[in-house]
């Protein structure tokens, strides 16, 4: 978020233009590629390297990826007001 987050507000004025003025269809094209960003700053978190007994029982030595439910859980609304 915080590497991300200074660009939205310019994205958001240029789709809002580029979609004519729609917001509701803009707003959840926002929130598709913010969850992008998230999805793929999760997965690509290089942090302290997994303790041995970790990645064996994780199968793997990715921090923050284990299950796949966090990267899953990353979702957005646009809700009608």
């Amino acid at each position: 978020i915080e590497d991300k987050s200074p660009d939205w507000p310019d994205a958001v004025g240029n789709l809002l233009v580029a979609n004519g003025y729609d917001a509701e269809k803009t707003l959840g094209q926002t929130g598709e590629a913010i969850k992008g960003q998230l999805q793929a700053a999760i997965t690509a978190y290089d942090g302290p390297p997994l303790q041995p007994a970790t990645i064996a029982r994780k199968g793997n030595d990715k921090q923050l990826v284990d299950t796949g439910h966090m990267l899953a859980s990353v979702d957005y609304a646009v809700k009608k007001s």
